[in-house]
């Protein structure tokens, strides 16, 4: 079992990975938290996030990939066989990314259990925009919650890579995790107004 770690930094933005909740009168989405009350990013949104780019990328790394999900009669795909399907188990295993107190400064916190998370981090507010013209929507604006500014982030992966290819230097399901690490420029929602924009390194 081959295990890394994967470091999203965020550097001058924000992130925001909603819960479907809220709080009463202040705000709409409420950021998703950790025990301690500090913003994580879900280990299945981020495999998503990995899958997503590796399958984009795949091609020119010179890989033949399926459409979506290879069918059980056939052999599988190296991002189905990385990430795996609805017909079987893939071979990595994703965490939860994590920040520590420590490393993030912006918190304002100085350790996990020490002082209380506020209640609120950011608040940014928004107006949906209606799919039909193109134009905000009339009475529906809504505040959505979001990470303080420049955190660092942590997820831990697992997997049993290129089992068959160790002789093999190049490690292709290895090489492919890499590069689709190295893809991912945004992670969590609100993309399009200036939220996660982050840079990923595997360690």
């Amino acid at each position: 079992m081959k295990r890394w770690e994967l470091e999203i930094d965020f550097g001058a933005y924000g992130f925001s990975v909603g819960t479907g909740y809220g709080f009463a009168g202040r705000i709409d989405r409420a950021l998703a938290r950790d025990a301690h009350g500090l913003p994580y990013l879900p280990g299945s949104a981020l495999k998503g996030k990995l899958r997503h780019a590796a399958r984009e990328i795949a091609g020119a790394l010179g890989h033949t990939v399926c459409e979506e999900f290879c069918p059980p009669h056939r052999p599988a795909c190296i991002v189905c066989r990385v990430f795996g399907s609805p017909f079987a188990a893939g071979k990595l295993f994703v965490t939860d990314a994590r920040c520590a107190a420590r490393e993030n400064p912006s918190l304002g916190l100085v350790s996990h259990g020490r002082e209380a998370a506020p209640r609120v981090w950011m608040e940014r507010s928004a107006t949906a925009i209606g799919r039909g013209l193109g134009v905000a929507e009339p009475g529906l604006r809504y505040s959505a919650e979001c990470s303080p500014e420049g955190l660092i982030l942590r997820a831990r992966l697992e997997g049993d890579f290129d089992k068959a290819v160790e002789a093999d230097k190049d490690k292709p399901e290895e090489r492919l995790l890499r590069a689709a690490c190295r893809t991912i420029r945004f992670a969590g929602g609100g993309s399009a107004r200036g939220l996660g924009g982050c840079q990923c390194l595997l360690l």
